[in-house]
């Protein structure tokens, strides 16, 4: 997960959740309000319900949508 124009020196969020595990992550945002961000899902592995947050630089909170199923790419 790549990002820019976020708060700079603020955390980025990310989460999932499957069968038996749930899990939330944050990343630090870099001084120049970028973030660069594992962790790299695997296809299919069954997890599902993704999510992110984060903060804009004039203090707006990102809330995405919810992914249902383990991306691809």
């Amino acid at each position: 997960m790549i990002g820019s124009g976020l708060a700079p020196n603020s955390f980025f969020g990310a989460g999932a959740s499957g069968d038996r595990v749930a899990f939330f992550l944050t990343a630090p945002v870099g001084a120049d309000g970028t973030v660069n961000f594992g962790p790299l899902w695997r296809c299919g592995q069954g997890l599902g319900n993704f999510h992110a947050n984060a903060t804009t630089a004039s203090g707006d909170p990102i809330n995405s949508n919810t992914i249902a199923t383990s991306p691809c790419g």
